[in-house]
Order: structure tokens, then sequence, then C-alpha cells
């Protein structure tokens, strides 16, 4: 490093103790890092660091002081702790593929744990005196700029809106309820909102999802659409997505050989050409790969891991689970029947279930209720939907 700058670090506080930590595992020269030794062996001797003019006795190398901004130093500080730490991996990498070595799931922490080394946002947080005025203007226009629709005005209603940026929820249902459906009819609300979507699977075929998405836009059954002779389903999928001008992705992957980390990457691949996702929906949680050999802790980390993943590319998630075997006599679907692992309610905003008595299946009638909404309540509130399989078809009693 720059010893102008190295100076600047050892001899400014707010420098020392944001960067000391972070500077660990750098090349610096031999000089260099004596000097960082010494310099940490003068604080703890005096309780403070020491004055330029303190160093250069020591170090009598030590260039003049110039007249540079913090700000300036900050940035080349994280610029050369960047390429240090990035050239340190890239090293093991490349020794790994030589050796024939590779792990692809350490590669992969790897470089979550860099992301997060690497975030040089300001270290203090943020002080709560300074921020009232953009929360409460925030929190006027919420339900218009942050939550998309979730095509269920009941639902709507609960959740203030909708789905919410940064935040992850779950539908709890048994086999054969339509969990699916739920989250295919979730995709065509918002791509009729204009959002990109990435749908992941684990459990259908890309061509069974996009049927399915087909028949849910149209309206239309199998039947429908064998009869349809003058192509007039054709035609209303064809102004669908000629008007919303949106890009919807279907990903298969088999289950348990996708993460979190793969999604993550998937993303930043569409964004590195210029295709912004906007909400990510999982079919379904529980075939994710899991980095614990503890099933229910790695489920529980695994939704942690998705709630992160959220937050930090700013997008929906939307997933589901399976219920337990109790819940195929229960009246009501509730948390207390989710399978494996209670984490996964724990650590979601939004919980739902989706339930269907005899007499619902007779009506083609279902209920969702909802289980948890963080900071909203309405927990227990009972939503009816109608159901119609052959179309994909989830939607409002009317």
């Amino acid at each position: 490093m720059n010893r102008q700058l190295l100076g600047y670090f050892l001899t400014v506080e707010d420098l020392y103790l944001e960067y000391k930590g972070r500077l660990e595992g750098c090349g610096l020269q031999a000089g260099d890092w004596h000097m960082v030794n010494w310099v940490k062996e003068f604080k703890k001797d005096n309780s403070k660091l020491p004055t330029w003019e303190e160093l250069k006795v020591k170090y009598k190398e030590t260039p003049e002081k110039e007249n540079l901004s913090l700000k300036f130093v900050k940035e080349e500080i994280g610029r050369y702790i960047r390429d240090e730490k990035l050239k340190g991996w890239i090293i093991k990498v490349a020794e790994s593929i030589d050796s024939r070595t590779i792990d692809y799931s350490r590669v992969f922490d790897d470089v979550r744990r860099l992301n997060t080394e690497l975030d040089f946002k300001d270290i203090e947080g943020v002080d709560v005196g300074d921020m009232y005025n953009q929360m409460v203007d925030k929190i006027r226009s919420f339900e218009q700029h942050d939550r998309v629709s979730t095509g269920l005005s009941g639902l709507d209603k609960e959740l203030e809106g909708g789905w919410g940026k940064g935040e992850i929820a779950v539908l709890i249902a048994p086999p054969g309820y339509g969990k699916t459906m739920f989250l295919l009819n979730a995709m065509y609300s918002i791509l009729e909102r204009r959002k990109n979507v990435l749908f992941v699977s684990f459990e259908l075929s890309e061509e069974r999802l996009l049927e399915r998405l087909y028949r849910r836009i149209a309206r239309a059954s199998r039947a429908d659409i064998r009869k349809d002779k003058t192509g007039r389903i054709k035609d209303v999928l064809q102004r669908f997505f000629r008007l919303m001008k949106v890009r919807g992705y279907i990903v298969y992957r088999r289950p348990k050989t996708w993460g979190v980390e793969d999604m993550a990457l998937h993303i930043d691949r569409l964004k590195s050409r210029g295709i912004e996702i906007d909400t990510v929906i999982v079919d379904y949680l529980d075939k994710l790969s899991l980095k614990s050999k503890d099933y229910r802790l790695g489920l529980r980390d695994l939704t942690e891991d998705l709630r992160y993943l959220s937050i930090d590319r700013n997008v929906r998630v939307i997933t589901a689970t399976q219920a337990n075997r109790l819940s195929l006599t229960a009246p009501v679907i509730t948390e207390e029947h989710v399978s494996e692992s209670f984490g996964k309610v724990e650590v979601s905003d939004i919980v739902l279930s989706l339930g269907r008595t005899q007499k619902d299946e007779q009506k083609n009638q279902g209920r969702i209720v909802l289980l948890k909404s963080r900071d909203r309540g309405g927990r227990g509130v009972i939503i009816p939907i109608r159901m119609e399989f052959d179309k994909a078809l989830m939607e409002d009693v009317k």
C-alpha cells in the first residue's frame, strides 16, 4: 500500500477502527506490516493512535503529510482491500482447479463471504434522528410504489396492497392442494403489473409449467384449447405479452441441485443483460439444496438465506412448503401443520395456508388463511377463493 495512505490509516481513529479488521489477510509488504503491528502496540499502551509526527520518529521513511481528503483516502483504502481480497481468492480457486480438488459449494460460500467483507457501507448504520422525513414520505406512498397485487383482493387488503420487496412469503399446503397453481397465479398477477419474474421449479418441467401459465392467462382448459380452431387463444396470449412488455423466466432444476447462491448468481446474470428481476418464485422451498446436515436446522437457514436474498437483491420472494399429515384432516391448516421445521414460519415475513374441504371442492373453491404478516397483523383472516384446476385459475369468489 502507498505509504501516504498507510500513514493516514494508522493515525486517524475513524479510519483505523473501520478498516483494521478488513486489512487482515491483505498482501502488505513486510515493512508495512511491521508498522501496522507497532501502531497496534502503541494504541494498546497509550489508549490512542500515534500522531503523524510520532509515526515519522519511529519510521523515518514515512513521507511528509499531505492535505488529502478523508473521503479520498477511504475510497483508496477500500479499493486496495478489494483488489487484495479478490486476488487472493482467485489464486486459491486457480490452485484448486490445477490440483483438481475444487469444492464448488465452498467456492459459493467464499463468494458470499467476500460479498459481505467487501461491502464498505457506513458501519455506523442509520441515525434515527435524520431519516423521519424520508420514512414518512415512504410510508405515505408505500402501497403504491413498494407493493404489487397478489391478484386476490381480499389478500391485497390484508397485506396493504400485496407482495412487498425485501420480504419472503411462504404458502403451507398438503400435496395436491394447489401450491404450484398458487405460485403460477402469483407470477401471472406480477407479470400483469409489468414486473419481471424469475420462477424456479424443482417440481415440474419448464414445458409443463408453461402450459399451465398459458392456460391461466387465456382462462382456458386443455379441452378449450383443443376445440379452438380459430386461433383465439393464441391471439389472447400474443396480446398479453405484447401489451405487458415484461420478462418472465421459468427455470427447472433437479431437487437439491440448486441453492440460494445459484439463484442470486442467476439474478445477477440477468441484470448484466439489462433485465432487472422484480420477483423470485420458488416451487418449492423444501427442495432447495441444504448446507447443514441437520435437516430441520438446514431448512431454517435456507429460509433465512432466501429472506437475505430478498433484502440484498431488493426482490419479492414467494415460495411454498409442504404441510404435514395432520393437515389432511384439519378443518383449517395453521402454522403447526408446517412440515419438518417451524423455523420456516419464524423467519418468513408472510405465512399463508391453502386448504379445501369436500364442499369446497364441489364448488371449485378453497380458502387462504393469513397465519403471519410481519408488522401488519390480520392473523387468522380467511380469504375464500375460486379454484379451477383445469384452467390453472385462482381468483376472488364473485
